[in-house]
């Protein structure tokens, strides 16, 4: 009887997930390929409007494919400049990068965070305080 329900569930999960697949493929209004520098579909809402798109100061963007957006996440915190002008969109992102940008903007998109989390990486420890911390805190 056991065995008959674990495999019941079972099958129902696999069902399950088949379905979420398939809706997101329904869902889907073109192919997944892009051009360089031109969304393919546009989004129907955006925060990036208004003061939102105005300049951060950020000189280095300015004419780029990026500027909106950069300016847009600037705007509301949730990416910094390598300097008060510059942004350098053609430098590789670094995992204490990502994981500051994705804590930022966590809190506005109301998703919480752990409080304190423990060390997951060995490789972090010369990494600063805030970066280690949002490492963690994406682990």
């Amino acid at each position: 009887m056991f065995v008959y329900g674990v495999r019941r569930r079972s099958r129902l999960a696999v069902v399950g997930v088949l379905g979420m697949v398939g809706s997101l493929l329904a869902v889907g209004t073109g192919p997944a390929g892009g051009v360089e520098g031109e969304a393919d579909n546009g989004a129907v809402y955006s925060a990036c409007v208004g003061p939102a798109l105005e300049s951060q100061g950020l000189t280095d963007v300015v004419g780029s494919f990026a500027e909106d957006a950069v300016n847009c996440l600037a705007h509301f915190g949730v990416t910094q400049g390598r300097t008060e002008t510059t942004y350098d969109p053609g430098s590789p992102v670094l995992r204490w990068q990502m994981a500051l940008f994705l804590k930022r903007a966590a809190g506005p998109a109301g998703v919480g965070l752990p409080a304190n989390p423990a060390d997951v990486f060995t490789d972090i420890g010369g990494v600063f305080e805030s970066g280690r911390l949002a490492i963690n805190e994406m682990a």
